[in-house]
């Protein structure tokens, strides 16, 4: 197994090259390469030795076109119940209020279309039924009336249908 540097090195080489070819900048190509190989991060990326021909296929027919931001709600308190994994990283800033975000032309279209994202947690909460996932595992639900709270401050979304009411 090569050394971390060598990796780090190769990693940013090729999607530097990447970029180049895909009239992008080298940051973009990383940041979509996260999305297509559906990882968690940049490093995530470093093991797999990406040649710069693999980045530009995977990534040929990739939209860069940034989410419009539809709508962000927050709340005093969070909605998030307990027992659902948070990041550590986030739980250190002991920040207790949340923002969601809703986009339009969101990349990915799970769990609903449209859902909105808790970048601070990284979960996604399906506007419909109010189940939370971390990428596509299901790790929670929020309780219906805070559901509800949230679909009452996207008057301008064009929302999922309410599916069952959760307990909680």
């Amino acid at each position: 197994m090569r050394d971390i540097s060598d990796q780090i090195h190769s990693f940013l080489a090729a999607t530097t090259e990447a970029a180049t070819i895909l009239s992008r900048i080298p940051e973009e190509v990383r940041e979509a390469l996260v999305i297509v190989l559906d990882v968690d991060e940049q490093f995530d990326l470093l093991d797999r030795d990406l040649k710069t021909d693999e980045i530009v296929s995977l990534l040929a027919h990739f939209s860069f076109a940034k989410p419009t931001l539809l709508a962000q709600v927050e709340f005093s308190e969070s909605i998030i119940p307990d027992g659902v994994p948070i990041r550590l990283v986030e739980a250190l800033a002991k920040h207790r209020n949340e923002i969601w975000l809703v986009h339009l032309n969101d990349a990915d279209p799970f769990p609903s279309n449209p859902h909105a994202h808790n970048k601070e947690n990284g979960l996604k909460l399906h506007l419909g039924t109010g189940d939370l996932y971390r990428k596509r595992d299901f790790v929670g639900k929020v309780r219906w009336k805070d559901l509800l709270a949230i679909r009452e401050k996207l008057p301008s979304v064009s929302l999922p249908s309410l599916g069952e009411q959760n307990v909680g």
